[in-house]
Protein backbone atom coordinates (compact mmCIF):
# COMPACT_ATOMS: atom_id res chain seq x y z
CA UNK A 1 0.00 0.00 0.00
CA UNK A 2 1.35 3.47 -1.28
CA UNK A 3 0.42 7.01 0.86
CA UNK A 4 1.30 10.36 -1.70
CA UNK A 5 0.34 13.45 0.52
CA UNK A 6 0.45 16.49 -0.92
CA UNK A 7 1.18 19.64 1.28
CA UNK A 8 0.18 23.13 -0.51
CA UNK A 9 0.22 26.56 0.82
CA UNK A 10 -1.36 29.58 -0.04
CA UNK A 11 0.69 32.85 -1.61
CA UNK A 12 0.90 35.74 0.42
CA UNK A 13 -0.43 37.97 -2.26
CA UNK A 14 -3.10 35.27 -3.32
CA UNK A 15 -4.25 35.30 0.27
CA UNK A 16 -3.95 39.10 0.90
CA UNK A 17 -6.57 39.37 -1.98
CA UNK A 18 -8.69 36.96 -0.85
CA UNK A 19 -9.31 38.98 2.39
CA UNK A 20 -9.90 42.29 0.43
CA UNK A 21 -12.61 40.28 -1.69
CA UNK A 22 -14.29 39.13 1.43
CA UNK A 23 -14.27 42.78 2.84
CA UNK A 24 -15.95 44.18 0.19
CA UNK A 25 -18.48 41.64 -0.17
CA UNK A 26 -21.89 43.75 1.16
CA UNK A 27 -23.28 42.79 4.07
CA UNK A 28 -26.77 41.32 2.85
CA UNK A 29 -29.96 43.29 3.43
CA UNK A 30 -32.79 42.06 5.56
CA UNK A 31 -34.64 40.02 3.35
CA UNK A 32 -31.48 38.51 2.57
CA UNK A 33 -31.03 37.85 6.35
CA UNK A 34 -34.21 35.88 6.43
CA UNK A 35 -33.71 33.48 3.22
CA UNK A 36 -30.56 32.86 4.65
CA UNK A 37 -32.25 31.80 8.40
CA UNK A 38 -35.04 30.19 6.87
CA UNK A 39 -32.56 28.10 4.69
CA UNK A 40 -30.49 27.20 7.36
CA UNK A 41 -33.78 26.22 9.47
CA UNK A 42 -35.04 23.58 6.61
CA UNK A 43 -31.28 22.27 6.10
CA UNK A 44 -31.27 21.45 10.05
CA UNK A 45 -34.94 20.13 9.85
CA UNK A 46 -34.56 17.59 6.84
CA UNK A 47 -30.59 16.89 6.89
CA UNK A 48 -31.87 13.96 8.81
CA UNK A 49 -33.55 12.52 5.56
CA UNK A 50 -30.30 12.63 3.62
CA UNK A 51 -31.50 14.20 0.72
CA UNK A 52 -31.01 18.29 0.25
CA UNK A 53 -31.24 20.48 -3.08
CA UNK A 54 -31.43 23.90 -4.02
CA UNK A 55 -30.83 26.00 -6.58
CA UNK A 56 -31.97 28.97 -8.42
CA UNK A 57 -34.54 29.14 -12.06
CA UNK A 58 -36.58 31.60 -13.16
CA UNK A 59 -35.93 34.20 -11.14
CA UNK A 60 -36.75 32.04 -8.21
CA UNK A 61 -34.67 30.28 -5.21
CA UNK A 62 -35.72 26.73 -4.21
CA UNK A 63 -34.53 24.05 -1.37
CA UNK A 64 -36.44 20.81 -1.24
CA UNK A 65 -36.26 17.59 0.40
CA UNK A 66 -35.94 14.88 -1.89
CA UNK A 67 -37.03 12.38 0.45
CA UNK A 68 -40.08 13.43 2.31
CA UNK A 69 -40.86 15.67 -0.63
CA UNK A 70 -41.05 19.51 1.20
CA UNK A 71 -40.75 22.23 -1.42
CA UNK A 72 -40.01 25.99 -0.52
CA UNK A 73 -39.99 28.54 -2.91
CA UNK A 74 -39.13 31.99 -3.58
CA UNK A 75 -38.97 35.08 -5.25
CA UNK A 76 -35.24 35.39 -5.35
CA UNK A 77 -33.88 38.09 -3.44
CA UNK A 78 -31.87 41.02 -5.18
CA UNK A 79 -27.73 41.58 -3.54
CA UNK A 80 -28.63 44.43 -0.78
CA UNK A 81 -32.41 43.87 0.02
Amino acid sequence: MNLIGVLSTIGVETWNRIQEQIAARPEPGPLQRALLLERKAFVAEHRSCGGFESGVADGRTWMVCTRCGVRIERALVPDGA
